[in-house]
């Protein structure tokens, strides 16, 4: 029989664990946004519902010290079924839950952050050679919480980390009322009037533009090889050459996928959604994409959108390839390469 309450106590524990390591690689706004949700999540406090800020102010004094006291503490194996297991042996981890309706996560995220999860399984179906895994209702997260996540053919899907996502950029957007891209895929969701049927619909949508991106990931990953993993783990952590690499690998995986496949589904409201949060590194080495976006929401011509995002395939392939020539001619020394090489693509046309 399967002990639910230990498995749960022990992710929980590596997911704070792996806090306790990274939690400091979060810019002030980004950590504050991070922990504001993980709270959220453990207390159980619905969204829409305001935080208590005393309560969160103490509870994050206490994390962050419990952080200090195990911070250099190792990951704890998973027992299922009186057998022991690595917390990142994922794949046979899941051939024990899936078939008793939960779905495991463990693998290392960006700035190879440790990434552990644990939920009911909602669903399991193949797209694009790909097995599809959907969990809702999650028993253990850490800070990171990516909405969805590849590990080899296997693409993991969060529901609740869907809307927690989106739950953040909503609540943000309501605040600054700053994006007319996020006002105009917020249009198409009554959160006026049914703010919490809303969410869930956005959520439902967005759920299937996450699983195009990381079939756009699996297909970079072909492409590239495992050599590309390497790069990453040669490049200094924090660093502004693994920015620019991983921003270049998704803007490779959203014109291979992500795109075209919105726009092959007539997904407008995800469209100007992706172009809400199409921010940071991905713009500066990207602003054409930005470009076509504005143009098509003014005249309504796809034909510059199509043609930027069809050369954007081909141009972040010789640009991720580019990396890897880098790395193979100067090893992890080439990071101040790849930082002078790349940057100004952030000026160039396509």
């Amino acid at each position: 029989m399967l002990n639910l309450t230990d498995l749960i106590a022990t992710v929980r524990r590596n997911c704070r664990i792996s806090d306790a390591g990274y939690w400091g690689d979060f810019g002030p706004c980004d950590f504050l946004l991070r922990v504001r949700e993980l709270y959220r999540w453990e207390q159980g406090i619905p969204f829409f519902q305001p935080l208590p800020h005393k309560e969160l102010g103490d509870w994050i004094r206490e994390r962050e010290t419990i952080w200090e006291q195990i911070q250099l503490q190792e990951f704890g194996s998973l027992s299922i079924e009186r057998e022991s297991f690595s917390p990142f042996d994922e794949e046979a981890i899941n051939r024990r839950l899936l078939p008793l309706g939960y779905v495991y996560g463990g693998g290392l995220g960006a700035r190879r952050k440790p990434l552990f999860f644990l939920g009911d399984l909602r669903s399991r179906e193949e797209r694009n050679g790909f097995v599809v895994l959907v969990s809702d209702r999650e028993y253990a997260r850490e800070l990171s919480a990516p909405p969805a996540m590849l590990s080899g053919r296997t693409i993991l899907v969060r529901m609740e980390s869907v809307r927690r996502f989106l739950w953040e950029r909503v609540e943000l957007w309501q605040q600054q009322k700053g994006s007319p891209a996020m006002a105009r895929a917020l249009s198409a969701y009554p959160f006026d009037s049914r703010p919490y049927e809303a969410l869930q619909q956005m959520a439902e949508r967005e759920a299937e533009a996450a699983i195009a991106h990381e079939v756009g990931e699996g297909l970079a990953n072909a492409a590239l090889g495992p050599r590309w993993q390497q790069l990453l783990t040669a490049l200094p952590r924090r660093g502004k050459a693994e920015i620019i690499a991983r921003a270049a690998k998704d803007l490779l995986a959203d014109c291979l996928s992500t795109l075209p496949f919105l726009f092959s589904q007539g997904a407008e409201a995800s469209l100007h959604f992706y172009f809400s949060h199409l921010e940071g590194m991905r713009l500066q080495l990207f602003p054409d994409l930005r470009e076509a976006y504005e143009q098509w929401c003014a005249h309504g011509d796809r034909s510059t959108f199509d043609r930027v995002v069809r050369d954007g395939q081909s141009r972040w392939l010789e640009a991720t390839r580019a990396m890897l020539a880098l790395f193979e001619e100067q090893g992890d020394q080439c990071a101040p390469a790849i930082e002078q090489r790349f940057l100004p693509l952030q000026s160039a046309g396509t």
